[in-house]
């Protein structure tokens, strides 16, 4: 995996094991990966995302609290992200559900279940024992894997500096992606939106008109004064 090439030396590379999956869910493939493993914790991450250098440390420096199941941080923007992608981490930064996701926030031992993000994130294996993949489809059932791990007296820690950069999918993958996580919110704990939540869209756009006259206007009292002078 190309985020782990950073880690991988000639001498650890016979220890690299290649699972194939016929079920397309998320969950099952993770499962595959709790079965097929003797480390006492499992780290999961996207194919297409890279870790930082030191997010090795990171983990395991929150996992020496043995009341920690579960560890998260941020997805970070690659810095040769495309228009899309900018406008589409902008969207989910800025969003109050799903924005704590994504930025550099402040360290958290006793997160919800939401605020878990999928490509980025580290388990106890004792904490998935009994897990049922059977449970969501793929984009939001780390939300229902979190509540398990929780439901077995474990926190949940978010650490800021465990970092990956991790871009959205094109466009029509990501609306599909986005469509299934408001499918699942119904079964977690993000379905208890804030009404406010729905109307800051409005809020934004509205400010952005008036920021933009703004500029307008102040660009053509420019043009004036100059002409005057």
């Amino acid at each position: 995996m190309a985020g782990f090439d950073c880690w991988k030396t000639q001498s650890d590379s016979d220890k690299v094991k290649l699972l194939t999956c016929e079920q397309p869910q998320q969950s099952y493939k993770r499962m595959m990966a709790f079965e097929s493993t003797e480390a006492d914790v499992i780290y999961f991450i996207d194919d297409d995302a890279i870790a930082k250098e030191d997010a090795y440390q990171q983990i395991e420096s929150v996992f020496s609290s043995d009341e920690i199941g579960l560890i998260t941080g941020p997805s970070l923007l690659p810095a040769e992200a495309s228009l899309w992608q900018r406008v589409a981490q902008m969207a989910v930064a800025n969003n109050p559900i799903s924005g704590p996701r994504y930025g550099r926030h402040a360290f958290d031992d006793d997160v919800i279940s939401s605020r878990v993000i999928g490509c980025n994130m580290a388990v106890r294996k004792d904490a998935l024992s009994g897990f049922s993949p059977e449970v969501l489809p793929s984009y939001g059932e780390e939300w229902a894997l979190a509540e398990y791990v929780k439901a077995q007296g474990y926190r949940l820690a978010y650490n800021p500096n465990q970092i990956v950069y991790h871009a959205p999918h094109g466009f029509m993958a990501h609306s599909r992606q986005v469509y299934r996580w408001g499918k699942t919110s119904t079964i977690t704990g993000a379905g208890n939106i804030d009404p406010a939540n729905v109307l800051y869209p409005l809020v934004i756009v509205w400010f952005g008109l008036l920021w933009g006259t703004g500029r307008l206007v102040a660009r053509r009292s420019n043009k004036n004064r100059q002409g005057v002078r």
